[in-house]
């Protein structure tokens, strides 16, 4: 869950999975959105494990999406990503770590390809 009183997340990669199913249980307040970006200076879209970055003016927003609630969603968390117009509330969800998506999960949860 993200802290009270955040209305964002910065861009990063989470340091360990690939993808990431995502059930979100409370949005946090408002319409949260995920962001992805590439940075405009690097061609490839993937980044290293815990990469994060802090200046937006070094980003290129490549693609949007409001993860729905009570909803299965699978982002693949290789791509440089935020949370904006989180509205003060925590944002809380359940979150599975993937290697690699299986067609059973493609199937059964909303897929989000950027």
């Amino acid at each position: 869950f993200t802290q009270p009183n955040y209305s964002y997340v910065r861009p990063h990669v989470d340091l360990t999975r690939k993808f990431v199913a995502i059930y979100l249980l409370s949005t946090g307040g408002g319409e949260p959105c995920t962001v992805f970006y590439k940075e405009k200076a690097q061609p490839d879209l993937i980044r290293p494990g815990g990469y994060r970055v802090n200046d937006f003016r070094l980003l290129e927003e490549i693609g949007r999406v409001v993860i729905p609630l009570n909803t299965w969603t699978v982002l693949n968390s290789q791509i440089l990503h935020s949370v904006t117009n989180i509205q003060g509330g925590s944002r809380r969800s359940l979150q599975v770590s993937l290697d690699s998506v299986p067609d059973s999960i493609v199937k059964h949860a909303q897929f989000i390809n950027i």
